[in-house]
């Protein structure tokens, strides 16, 4: 009984284990800066495709600095935050998805603090993470 028990505890936890998914990653260079980007295989399995020259993409600029906006106004330390850049980027080996590539600026002790963002064209924001100055 207790072999059952011990090879249906180690079949359930062998499974979930094996039903993780790890983010696809991105690396990307924006205004001199290295960033990561972790998107969820779901995220990018649900993320409209678009074809440039066939239709316009399925979130203008507007709307993805409206995503960007309402992302910034729940985190009180951003209120300040003033637009550095956005760019439309496509993902890597995945010819039709694309996604803004949004860099914001706000001020710590005087000095700039620059955050970044990708917004999918499903809508999803995905902060981005600045690689340390020494990989560089």
């Amino acid at each position: 009984m207790f072999r059952a028990v011990l090879t249906g505890s180690l079949l359930l936890i062998s499974s979930t284990v094996w039903a993780f998914q790890f983010p696809i990653e991105m690396i990307e260079g924006i205004d001199g800066a290295r960033v990561v980007i972790n998107i969820n295989k779901q995220d990018l399995d649900d993320d409209p495709r678009w074809i440039p020259f066939e239709s316009a993409p399925p979130i203008t600029i507007a709307g993805a600095l409206d995503i960007v906006q309402s992302h910034l106004a729940k985190n009180p330390a951003l209120k300040d935050a003033i637009l550095r850049d956005i760019q439309l980027r496509r993902i890597p080996h995945h010819e039709n998805n694309w996604h803004y590539m949004v860099v914001i600026q706000t001020s710590r002790d005087g000095s700039p603090v620059l955050h970044y963002y990708a917004v999918l064209m499903s809508g999803k924001l995905i902060t981005a993470i600045r690689e340390p100055e020494s990989y560089k």
